[in-house]
């Protein structure tokens, strides 16, 4: 007998007689609206309907990472076996083998199916590697268990979601922009060991990767026999080797499993396995947060106000024990994020002490098992965003000395960053706060930021997005999209690989928004060495044209592999700065006006 998701969904199931691959992929799409039900995330017929919407769609891992998201089918092996399957052909086999240990920890069902599938994928991956062994990979030599990957430690962070974007600031025009990806609890992990595994033998050829005769599966729920497959049922040609997407929260969760004897020994990690219990509902903060406390870990905070909020996230201005000296920021997710408590850590272990204050600090973090707040520095003087929204409402832009001031800040942090083998992934005006200096500033500017300059300048923010580039081999790539309009770099508009070019690219769309007040569009020219990148607008007859040119020109343009040095583009703006005093007094000036308007 159809379950009762079966029964629901079999009329619209039905009409995918269409030959029009679109027309059905349209159907399949409406059929994922309609039921949101959260009683049809456990319905296999459900499952089915998703994974058939995966296999239309040119994108099929961002749909499975949707399921994974929503919970949908996590406990039936089909899941795991259809999403491994694509990996596999992608030729993401590391992501493929991931993705079946988390299908094993789970116990997904029938369990000995998946058992059976990822035995044949591990007899796959020796042949593979060694195409002339005859070893099998049977139950008498597979146990596999999830804390030999955890070095021995059972006990696991509840929950491991990861968030796109930062939640509490304003874009361009001035409203929240709540585009990010959805996000999971991620389940504890649980010891599993293969006992009782199919054997299997033979290569990649001979036992071909498939998870379910897609005839098999439609006939299941009703659905009409023409209707055609494509990559994922086997009805297509693998295409080329992809990279790694560091922002699935598949591959987040494995690597705060790994983590976790590391992460549970950070000073202010604290994490508690039931739901937030506190007296002071979390959800009532939204509307009415002034004056309402929180008691977290023993200390009071007092909550005198809304920063800002997104679609996951909420940040809120906070006194210590009611001391109007020490104020913090605290930032309420949900789901619960670690991992960006994790890059805070790796940036205090790895940033040297001259550069830490352009990085943005959180002290504690309280993961619950349905939320995170982490508690971090509060900056009140606004962030870059602002600063170019108050030139634009008075039909101006920023003057360029301050631009170049401002450049050089975000390519000195980025030095130091990527030197230190970090990503930030989200580089943006609304992720950038401003700092001064606590005193005025009697000096003028030099390279060197004498005096109180080195307490002034930009405090980068929000580590959701942030990759550790030591977690992954040498010469990894990524395939992703960060999804954040007029942000993307090239490669994720080309789908390319990208590694340090998701930064990079960052500090050209900021530097193009102070310069022109809009949004960076680009064009391509054929040059002597092929193909090249520029922005759509023209720079101003009176500006240093050769500077920033350098700047788009090198940024743009950077080949897969490559980390361009960014000091060279530094120092040229530094130069130009430092021998003109007039644009260093002209700098001093702006920055006081600034403050004083902004403040």
């Amino acid at each position: 007998m159809p379950s009762e998701g079966e029964e629901a969904l079999l009329v619209l199931l039905r009409c995918l007689k269409d030959p029009d691959e679109n027309a059905n992929k349209n159907r399949l799409e409406s059929c994922t609206k309609l039921f949101q039900d959260d009683k049809y995330k456990s319905d296999i017929g459900f499952l089915k309907l998703w994974i058939l919407y995966a296999d239309s769609c040119e994108e099929p891992e961002e749909i499975f990472s949707r399921m994974e998201a929503k919970g949908i089918g996590i406990y039936h092996s089909l899941f795991y076996e259809a999403y491994a399957t694509y990996l596999e052909i992608q030729r993401k086999l590391c992501e493929a083998d991931a993705i079946y240990k988390v299908g094993l920890s789970r116990k997904a069902q029938p369990l000995a199916k998946l058992k059976s599938m990822y035995i044949n994928f591990l007899n796959r991956m020796v042949q593979i590697a060694h195409p002339s062994s005859k070893k099998v990979i049977s139950k008498d030599c597979v146990a596999y268990k999830v804390s030999d990957v955890q070095a021995n430690d059972t006990k696991i962070s509840p929950l491991v979601p990861h968030t796109s974007h930062h939640p509490y600031k304003k874009n361009g025009t001035g409203h929240h922009n709540d585009v990010q990806e959805e996000n999971a609890y991620q389940l504890p992990v649980q010891d599993v060991e293969i006992t009782d595994a199919v054997h299997s033998s033979g290569g990649i050829e001979g036992n071909k990767p498939s998870f379910c005769d897609p005839s098999q599966l439609l006939s299941q729920v009703g659905v009409a026999q023409n209707y055609k497959p494509s990559i994922i049922m086997g009805g297509g040609k693998p295409s080329r080797r992809q990279g790694v997407n560091p922002w699935a929260s598949i591959l987040i969760t494995n690597l705060l499993t790994k983590l976790h004897n590391k992460i549970s020994r950070f000073k202010g990690y604290n994490v508690c396995n039931k739901k937030y219990s506190g007296k002071t509902c979390l959800v009532s903060l939204r509307n009415a947060a002034r004056n309402k406390l929180l008691d977290l870990g023993g200390i009071k905070y007092h909550i005198k106000g809304c920063s800002g909020e997104g679609a996951f996230a909420q940040v809120f201005k906070a006194l210590v024990d009611g001391r109007s000296d020490d104020v913090v920021a605290l930032k309420i997710q949900r789901p619960a994020c670690p991992w960006e408590f994790y890059m805070y850590r790796q940036l205090d272990d790895r940033i040297s002490s001259d550069e830490r204050s352009s990085f943005g600090s959180a002290w504690k973090v309280h993961v619950y098992a349905d939320c995170s707040i982490l508690v971090c520095d509060y900056v009140e003087h606004g962030t870059l965003q602002d600063v170019i929204n108050s030139y634009l409402v008075t039909g101006q832009c920023m003057d360029e000395v301050l631009c170049m001031y401002y450049t050089i800040e975000m390519l000195r942090m980025l030095e130091a960053l990527h030197s230190a083998g970090i990503i930030h992934g989200d580089l943006k005006p609304d992720n950038l706060l401003i700092r001064y200096a606590s005193d005025e500033i009697c000096e003028e500017w030099n390279p060197s930021r004498m005096g109180g300059w080195k307490d002034q300048g930009l405090c980068l923010i929000d580590w959701g997005r942030g990759i550790d580039m030591n977690l992954f081999p040498g010469g990894t790539e990524f395939e992703a999209d960060s999804k954040t309009e007029s942000f993307r770099c090239i490669e994720m508009q080309e789908k390319r690989p990208w590694t340090f070019q998701v930064d990079t690219y960052g500090v050209c769309a900021i530097a193009h928004m102070m310069l022109h007040g809009s949004y960076m569009e680009l064009v391509k020219k054929t040059g002597l060495d092929g193909e090249v990148y520029h922005p759509k607008a023209t720079l101003k007859r009176y500006w240093n044209s050769a500077l920033w040119t350098n700047l788009f020109t090198t940024l743009l343009n950077v080949r897969s592999a490559e980390n361009p040095d960014l000091s060279i583009l530094r120092k040229g703006f530094e130069d130009h700065l430092s021998s003109n005093l007039h644009s260093r007094k002209k700098l001093t000036q702006l920055l006081v006006k600034q403050r004083n308007v902004m403040c």
